[in-house]
């Protein structure tokens, strides 16, 4: 019997679930490994040369990229039609369309030159270019056409990444490359060559990497300060102990403190 709309929405099984719509067509549903919510999507299953075979076909729902019950029961039609007219595994269909999409798609590496063409300041882009070419590209492949990075099939690559930086205590670069490589997939899918979800969207999963406060005074213990600048003023370094005054009064950073001139003050 045809599964229906309410069927699907109101199913929230607690281990991995196969529903069959008929003519092979199954939803499966499981919980997020993330435990947030359910994975909903698409399967067909038929018979091959003797053999069962699956052909994904593409999450439930209607984001970009998903199906209805209806338009999965189309895409699985014309699957299986294509399947009896060539005498072919139906998975092949997807083989050949992505290999036809591919002869045409841009490397990941040219669109990633496309995407840095954008960034507007000059030092900006080549730190990004800096991080792309030598530490992101490297591990992606650099010559993969940009069909290759969608959620199916890059996710675990994207997130290798991740875990390549973070291996070298290196948190809040991971989520810097997280960043860039969400840029050149977000053009890449806006160029269409790719559909969302996009491959590097933040994991709900990934810590946030612990802030570490800098040293801070209390409002209290200022005087105590100023008392021992004071004394240890006139007998090391006068200029050091009047550049700290000068700071904590005036909140200036201690760059512009260091490169201030005289003719810098207003002294009226």
């Amino acid at each position: 019997m045809p599964l229906t709309d309410a069927q699907v929405k109101g199913l929230k099984p607690d281990r991995k679930t196969n529903l069959s719509d008929g003519h092979g067509l199954c939803l499966v549903v499981q919980p997020n490994k993330s435990g947030d919510g359910h994975l909903r999507y698409f399967v067909g299953r038929t018979r091959h040369q003797g053999k069962q075979v699956e052909v994904r076909i593409g999450p439930y729902g209607k984001a970009a990229g998903a199906y209805s019950l209806k338009e999965a029961r189309e895409r699985w039609a014309e699957l299986r039609l294509w399947a009896k007219e060539h005498g072919q595994d139906p998975r092949q269909w997807k083989r050949q369309a992505r290999g036809e999409q591919q002869q045409q798609a841009p490397t990941i590496e040219a669109m990633a030159e496309k995407w840095l063409n954008t960034v507007p300041n000059e030092l900006t882009r080549k730190d990004y270019a800096n991080k792309l070419h030598h530490q992101i590209l490297p591990l992606l492949g650099a010559q993969r056409p940009i069909t290759d990075f969608s959620w199916d099939n890059a996710r675990r690559e994207v997130l290798a990444v991740l875990e390549s930086y973070k291996a070298r205590g290196k948190a809040v670069s991971a989520n810097r490359a997280m960043q860039l490589m969400r840029a050149v997939f977000a053009m890449a899918i806006d160029e269409g060559w790719l559909k969302e979800p996009n491959a590097a969207l933040k994991s709900p999963q990934q810590p946030k990497p612990r802030s570490k406060p800098h040293p801070s005074l209390q409002s209290e213990e200022l005087p105590l300060l100023f008392q021992r600048l004071e004394e240890v003023g006139d007998h090391d370094c006068p200029v050091v102990t009047l550049g700290l005054k000068l700071t904590i009064l005036t909140f200036l950073r201690a760059s512009a403190v260091v490169s201030l001139r005289w003719e810098h003050i207003d002294q009226e």
